[in-house]
């Protein structure tokens, strides 16, 4: 397909033809908060909402990949920077907990932003983070007896 694109490319090029390239997810998301009747977003210009609703949380789901990626990735590649065995379930809890709290966060305050109501999300966010807490306080209790066992209690 990439040759059937270049050959039609440069086609159009030699006709004089401009073809613009696909829009960008910042032109399409200023698109859309621009419509009518979508968002009451008043005074915000393209780049307060290209950071809005595309940059910040985009920068925050790469960075989660990447950051993952360091642990899981080949370990042939750059070794020293890498691990091949999973975290421990302390630190997934840790770091999961802090990344649904961001995910949340960011989600809650757009839905406010929106104007819509919040009660259920409100509702089920709180019951997760929990669940979570619950969870991570278990393991700590876990590992809290384990090294208790080992260390003969010192």
């Amino acid at each position: 397909m990439s040759v059937i694109e270049a050959e039609v490319l440069a086609g159009a090029d030699r006709a004089g033809i401009r073809v613009p390239g696909p829009p960008t997810a910042v032109d399409l998301i200023v698109d859309l908060v621009d419509r009518p009747g979508v968002l009451s977003l008043e005074g915000i210009d393209r780049d307060e909402v290209a950071a809005m609703f595309y940059r910040l949380p985009s920068a925050l789901n790469h960075g989660v990949v990447h950051g993952v990626a360091l642990h899981y990735a080949d370990p042939t590649h750059d070794p020293t920077a890498r691990r091949t065995t999973p975290e421990s379930w302390e630190h997934t809890l840790v770091v999961g907990g802090g990344l649904y709290a961001s995910y949340t966060t960011t989600h809650g305050a757009l839905l406010v932003l929106y104007g819509w109501d919040s009660t259920d999300w409100d509702r089920h966010v709180r019951a997760a983070a929990q669940r979570i807490a619950e969870a991570l306080r278990a393991e700590r209790q876990r590992l809290a007896a384990a090294l208790k066992r080992t260390d003969g209690g010192l």
